[in-house]
């Protein structure tokens, strides 16, 4: 019994610390989706993956894998997409 009722005690503050945790995720989540400057990023990555791997199958890719962010600093290219150039203040 004791210990039902030691779980009955700690169930509503779990309950509580767990929901804060969902709501940051969720919150994080809805900025991330909203987010006009990594929508530009990741249009930068692609529009440099498909320049790179041009000539090939994979040269005009509609999206991309996450993991190839950590390959993004080992690629050596002069080509800078015009998304990348354009002023980041006009929005």
């Amino acid at each position: 019994r004791l210990k039902s009722w030691h779980m009955a005690i700690l169930i509503p503050d779990e309950a509580y610390e767990w929901n804060t945790y969902v709501r940051r995720l969720r919150k994080v989540c809805e900025e991330l989706r909203q987010s006009k400057d990594l929508k530009r990023l990741f249009g930068a990555i692609l529009a440099i993956g498909n320049y790179v791997n041009g000539g090939t199958n994979r040269g005009q890719a509609d999206g991309f894998k996450i993991d190839i962010l950590g390959k993004m600093k080992s690629i050596k290219t002069k080509y800078v997409p015009p998304v990348i150039t354009r002023d980041t203040n006009e929005d």
